[in-house]
């Protein structure tokens, strides 16, 4: 029994079982409706156009400024970021530096300050762990653009499917497809 086939046996053992799951995962994921969409668009709309009318102007130009939020600041930091929000009507927030557990509760403490849900956005282009710490490191896109081969990114990402990459490429682009 050479190397391949020890490591494909116990991954073939639980092909398909792998594969039912992840394609069950897609079919409820896609059965999920959005929180924006709504049986009834009217009175979505009534809802938006009575909070935005009911704005003064001091609020209306709050509402198109967006403030930068660490995680990681210190409560005097966070105080000032609670203050703006409340006082100049900050319409949303950039996080920054952090956690992912202490950015969650921040947003969680900023969302209840605001009269109005704040657009939440992050300074992240190259993935959660250039601002985030104890967050997964992916390759930058120019390093997965600049390989040849698709399973040295795979393999890069120490994913099962870097050992299975090498008995079959077809299966892989069926598995790719359902991730």
């Amino acid at each position: 029994m050479n190397l391949t086939t020890a490591l494909l046996k116990p991954f073939m053992r639980h092909f398909f079982t792998l594969i039912f799951f992840i394609f069950s995962l897609s079919l409820v994921a896609q059965e999920s409706s959005s929180p924006l969409d709504t049986p009834d668009v009217e009175l979505q709309k009534t809802w938006v156009d009575s909070t935005y009318n009911a704005l003064s102007l001091k609020e209306k130009i709050g509402q198109l400024y967006m403030i930068q939020v660490f995680s990681s600041q210190d409560e005097k930091t966070k105080a000032s970021v609670l203050n703006q929000i409340s006082t100049h009507h900050i319409g949303g927030v950039i996080y920054s530096k952090g956690g992912p557990v202490r950015q969650a509760q921040l947003n969680n403490e900023l969302q209840a300050a605001s009269k109005i849900p704040l657009l939440v956005g992050m300074d992240a282009e190259w993935g959660l762990s250039m601002r985030l710490d104890s967050t997964y490191a992916f390759p930058w896109n120019m390093t997965l653009g600049a390989g040849r081969k698709r399973h040295h990114i795979l393999c890069h990402l120490r994913t099962p499917l870097c050992a299975y990459y090498v008995k079959s490429t077809y299966f892989l682009h069926i598995i790719a497809k359902f991730l």
